[in-house]
């Protein structure tokens, strides 16, 4: 139930007791390429991490590519501990991109985007929506203004949402209200769909029962946030990707 990963990989029609709730990496893709093909941007290059999650995006992204009508001005592999962070940066520079789309994570990320931001500081970089996480934004300094990524649920301050201000009401009734970042809530959402598949599995619960209670959730309104699943496998309960633009020292500016 929710496994937290975007990897289209696993998310196959034989999958019948796997239910996603957070959209692909697939749909995370698209959706941070498309502002660079609204813009005229034509020329992009791809950072991957160099392991098994990396290479799957880039496959997204390459297939996003011929969608779109980007060219690839080349894929550029980051070693998982950052090692060649500015080798890599270099490259990018000199395959002349318009824009960079990164399929990468944690320290790693780190590592390309600082010495790219020092160089190139007005190139547009997107990523993924794990791209950027919370620890590595202290480190990053001015270097995240500009830098894009998907955003697979509201984030846990944003109360113009109904879906988080209950998040949070909820919170502090249980005496967490310190716990209120990004995981704690996707956390939630996901406990809100397992909770309605219990519920709709009814009494002398077993493990069918409870897929066919999953797999009966059409529309589950979470507020303003709806989910829900497919007829058939794979189960995904949402496909919403927006985008999240940083501004200085990784303040959020959309």
């Amino acid at each position: 139930m929710a496994p937290v990963t975007g990897a289209s990989s696993l998310r196959r029609k034989e999958q019948r007791f796997t239910f996603f709730v957070r959209p692909s990496y697939t749909d995370e893709t698209v959706r941070a390429l498309t502002p660079m093909a609204d813009m005229g941007i034509r020329d992009v290059a791809v950072v991957y991490l160099d392991n098994a999650f990396g290479k799957e995006v880039l496959k997204d992204a390459e297939r996003t590519f011929e969608r779109l009508k980007l060219r690839s001005v080349g894929a550029f592999p980051l070693a998982v501990t950052g090692a060649n962070g500015d080798e890599v940066a270099q490259k990018v520079i000199d395959a002349k991109a318009g824009g960079v789309f990164i399929a990468t994570t944690g320290a790693a990320t780190t590592s390309f985007v600082l010495p790219m931001h020092t160089r190139m500081p007005a190139l547009p970089i997107a990523g993924v929506s794990v791209a950027v996480i919370s620890s590595e934004i202290p480190k990053l300094g001015d270097a995240i203004k500009g830098v894009a990524v998907a955003r697979v649920f509201p984030r846990a301050e944003q109360e113009k949402f109904a879906v988080v201000r209950t998040f949070q009401a909820q919170m502090k009734a249980a005496g967490a209200d310190d716990s209120v970042g990004g995981s704690a809530f996707e956390a939630w959402i996901n406990s809100q769909v397992m909770i309605e598949g219990l519920r709709r599995a009814g009494r002398d619960l077993t493990r069918e029962k409870l897929r066919a209670g999953l797999a009966s959730i059409k529309r589950l309104e979470l507020g303003d946030l709806n989910l829900g699943f497919a007829e058939s496998a794979p189960y995904v309960a949402s496909e919403r990707v927006e985008m999240t633009v940083f501004g200085d020292k990784g303040r959020v500016i959309s």
